[in-house]
């Protein structure tokens, strides 16, 4: 067996790193926030209707972006076969990489500012004590969803193919109906308190 080019190695690598370390924060804040508030952040499955499909659907997209790393990991060869070879350039996966870094970053940096406002899904049982205005949140509607479109753009840059393009067009269109499906929540629980 030959010896892998540096840079696929050191992708691989990053791509290890980074989901460790998108799992491990996302671990972290949720035990945190469970300590200090006495709740979960995490309400999936309990919305009804197109909330709780959204949901269960990006959980799904989650899932598949996750399988495709551990994928091109183990089987970078099979992977390749659908390379969308004019978008295989060095500079984009460097973009890519800057891209995913910084989705995670503002992921980070947002979840903390909610507070106890922070879920993971629509919680129509036990909605929104805050309607979040202050930090990133005064500067971009939805921070968290525009950190994971930005992650999802950093890996289908990183690892253009067949199907990294199908997963990002849907994460990006999900994402955005997702944030449309909390704002309209948030507008209509805000507007009946």
């Amino acid at each position: 067996m030959g010896e892998q080019p540096v840079s696929t190695l050191y992708l691989k690598i990053f791509c290890g790193v980074f989901v460790i370390a998108l799992i491990g924060t996302m671990l972290f804040y949720i035990a945190r926030f469970e300590k200090r508030y006495g709740l979960t952040p995490v309400t999936i499955g309990k919305a009804r209707g197109v909330n709780l499909f959204m949901e269960q659907s990006l959980l799904v997209m989650f899932g598949l972006w996750i399988a495709i790393l551990f994928y091109y990991s183990f089987a970078e060869k099979s992977f390749r076969q659908t390379d969308l070879i004019a978008l295989r350039q060095t500079w984009m996966q460097v973009i890519g990489i800057l891209f995913s870094i910084t989705g995670l970053i503002v992921i980070a940096v947002a979840i903390p500012q909610m507070g106890e406002a922070w879920r993971i899904g629509i919680d129509e049982q036990q909605p929104q004590l805050a309607f979040v205005k202050t930090g990133l949140f005064a500067v971009l509607p939805h921070p968290i969803y525009s950190g994971v479109m930005l992650i999802a753009t950093g890996f289908f840059l990183m690892l253009p193919n067949a199907l990294t393009l199908a997963l990002w067009l849907v994460s990006l269109f999900g994402t955005s109906v997702q944030m449309k499906l909390e704002e309209d929540f948030l507008i209509s629980h805000f507007r009946q308190s």
